[in-house]
């Protein structure tokens, strides 16, 4: 029995090519499971169902941007396990929002593994963002990962030797683990090289120096460069901005996408660069989108923002949109960290968040202020969802310039239920960019991996498997137009490919505009 375990922690690698192989032939126990290291560095693993220990048929590390963590693991789940042998460990028993991994035996047919029947372990980093796809990727070196069951006491990035997971009840209803429910937490980390990493633009735009970067060359191997997904970005505004801004626009004060609200690009750009006043004699801030009957003190209200940090594909995302930065010799510069959040004042406060999850901490945070309706924007990619579990965490997204962050019809019919819900799909909501695999042949256990990686960038990121997701990760995302064949138009009302292809594409460069594909 062959355990393939598919590990996917955004900055290390797990590869396992030992002979004899063993299956898990149960679900994983991370109890059972050891770490090994090879001379070479790279990473595989041993374990022990009762028989003894057997190495598992592959452990695959991955890092870098936190949206493609989702569509990894509704691939792995989905097109390459046995269910009744699968495990879904996350770094804590609730979010998951740092590592997260799954392990299985693959079913006769994976994607990865084809007609073999093997164990499987990927641990995927989100922590640190798209530059943690790009540097350890670029040149090898360890980063942490999420140590999922013991390590061999000679592992070279070892900081500590036992098991640190614990198991996690399942929730009500649930009679094994899928992508929203781990079975296991695992919370501490170990030193790993990464397999493959995941930017949410190309590395030219993170190494730029707005995104704390610095130009990188191989000093070992070639570079394995694939675009996966295109990946939808949104303006966010704390709820009670994004109310104003309805009751100025003479809009129903609701969550419907048909009365979401506008901002323009221009005055996004304004904020995010420092070009707002909220003085009462400049009165070039709040007062120019929400009306007096509104609220009579918006021109003098706090321009509050909340940013990702710097390395951030998110972060990179908004630069290169609002900002031009670094794709134009008359490129604005961000604001940065700077001031506190509140209500009134003259300055602009600048948030920068370590994670999406504090953005979204910071813009409820504002919502929250006492002394008045406080308003603030940040940025976030569609995935996620301020109404997720039943909670509310007080952020909606907003309408650019009159277009809907939205990109998909309906899945049965292929139709709209609401104005504007293929905008980004067709290229008329263009805050859009495309998401980049990347893997290095000069990694440890590369050569026994690249065969794996190369399915995974080929087939993790398809409209059928795009189709699998929940509903917050669906709006996220498009699969790229080179996925499907013909015309968009010929697709058939209701297809994945209608429903969840894109039409646009920006030709794997940032800098270029989105243009019709299809």
């Amino acid at each position: 029995m062959n355990f393939h375990l598919l590990a996917l922690a955004a900055a290390a690698t797990l590869t396992c090519s030992l002979a004899n192989a063993a299956t898990f032939g149960e679900r994983f126990d991370p109890a059972k499971f050891t770490l090994v290291e090879a001379a070479d560095g790279s990473t595989s693993g041993l374990y022990n169902n009762g028989a003894g220990d057997q190495a598992v048929g592959k452990v695959i590390l991955l890092s870098g941007a936190s949206a493609s963590a989702k569509f990894l693991g509704t691939f792995v789940i989905e097109d390459n396990c046995d269910k009744a042998t699968l495990s879904v460990l996350w770094n804590d028993a609730t979010a998951g929002s740092s590592y997260r991994a799954y392990a299985c035996d693959t079913k006769a047919g994976s994607i990865i593994n084809g007609a073999t029947i093997d164990s499987l372990l990927i641990i995927k980093r989100d922590t640190g963002g798209s530059i943690q796809g790009v540097n350890p990727v670029y040149n090898p070196a360890r980063i942490n990962f999420m140590k999922v069951g013991a390590i061999n006491t000679s592992f070279a990035g070892a900081t500590s030797s036992s098991n640190n997971c614990a198991a996690v009840a399942l929730p009500a209803g649930k009679t094994a683990p899928d992508l929203n429910s781990p079975n296991f937490s695992c919370g501490s980390t170990t030193g790993l090289f990464s397999d493959a990493g995941f930017s949410d633009l190309e590395p030219e735009i993170i190494f730029a120096s707005i995104n704390g970067g610095s130009t990188l060359t191989p000093t070992l191997g070639t570079i394995t460069r694939k675009q996966v997904f295109q990946q939808i970005f949104g303006v966010a505004a704390n709820l009670k901005l994004y109310r104003a801004l309805q009751a100025s626009q003479g809009l129903t004060q609701d969550d419907q996408p048909a009365n979401r609200p506008s901002l323009s690009s221009s005055f996004v750009s304004s904020a995010l660069t420092g070009k707002l006043s909220t003085s009462a004699t400049g009165k070039r801030g709040w007062g120019t989108v929400i009306s007096a009957a509104v609220d009579a003190n918006a021109t003098t209200k706090q321009v509050n923002i909340c940013r990702r940090a710097a390395g951030s594909g998110t972060q990179a995302g908004a630069n290169a949109y609002f900002a031009a930065n670094p794709c134009s010799s008359g490129k604005a510069t961000p604001l940065t960290a700077a001031g506190a959040i509140g209500v009134t004042g003259t300055t602009t406060a600048v948030v920068e968040a370590s994670s999406a999850g504090n953005v979204e901490a910071c813009l409820t945070n504002i919502d929250d202020l006492a002394g008045g309706d406080a308003y603030g924007i940040g940025h976030l990619t569609r995935d996620l969802d301020p109404l997720a579990n039943g909670g509310d965490k007080k952020y909606r997204y907003v309408k650019l310039d009159g277009a809907q962050p939205e990109a998909h019809p309906n899945a049965t019919t292929g139709v709209c239920d609401f104005a504007g819900c293929q905008d980004a799909q067709s290229g008329k909501y263009n805050y859009v960019y495309e998401s980049v695999m990347l893997y290095n042949s000069g990694t440890p256990g590369a050569a026994g991996k690249k065969t794996a990686l190369d399915n995974i960038a080929a087939k993790a990121f398809l409209p059928a498997t795009i189709a699998g997701n929940d509903l917050a990760v669906i709006a996220g995302a498009m699969a790229l137009p080179t996925t499907y064949t013909g015309a968009y138009e010929s697709q058939a009302l209701g297809s994945a490919a209608q429903v969840y292809g894109s039409r646009v594409s920006r030709g794997a460069s940032s800098c270029s505009p989105l243009t019709l594909a299809r």
